[in-house]
């Protein structure tokens, strides 16, 4: 296999479900499928694995104040 060939697998790769992925995505799609011939309602992103999931949003400094302000309160804690 010549470099350029390896760049360009390389690139492909990268941009599309590849492998072990894409047997991941063809199961959810049958997954899919069979729970929808038997009466089910479900897309492929009910069949998919986890790390397929998007990742949750890193919440932020302000809700985590919130949280521990929320905490010390209850505690009977004073907020400066």
């Amino acid at each position: 296999m010549s470099s350029r060939e390896f760049s360009e697998w390389q690139v492909f790769a990268a941009n599309e479900p590849f492998g072990e992925e894409r047997a991941d995505l063809h199961t959810a799609l049958l997954c899919s499928v069979l729970a929808n011939a038997w009466g089910g309602k479900s897309e492929i992103k009910d069949f998919l694995l986890k790390f397929w999931q998007p990742p949750e949003p890193i919440p932020s400094n302000d809700s985590f104040r919130a949280l521990f302000m929320g905490i010390t309160k209850q505690m009977g804690g004073k907020i400066e």
